[in-house]
């Protein structure tokens, strides 16, 4: 899910402009409709943006990659239950 996040804020950022304060307001629109959630604020939303596009040309990596993020993000949202 991270990978998507960081995969549609970058792509938003070159075709929209998107910056850190549409970023911003991503995260408070996020927070507000699932609110105790956790890992949306705005610098984690961007580190998502860097991370994407750091690895995005290395598909060797990038699958692996989404791979352990979805594995990450399903224990925590494990411990969270």
């Amino acid at each position: 899910m991270y990978w998507n996040i960081g995969e549609y804020v970058s792509n938003k950022a070159v075709s929209d402009g998107w910056g850190k304060s549409t970023v911003k307001a991503l995260s408070d629109y996020i927070l507000s409709k699932e609110p105790g959630i956790r890992g949306y604020s705005s610098q984690n939303i961007w580190r998502m943006k860097q991370f994407y596009e750091t690895y995005r040309d290395h598909p060797e990596l990038s699958s692996l990659l989404r791979v352990m993020a979805n594995i990450v993000t399903e224990h925590f949202r494990l411990e969270i239950v």
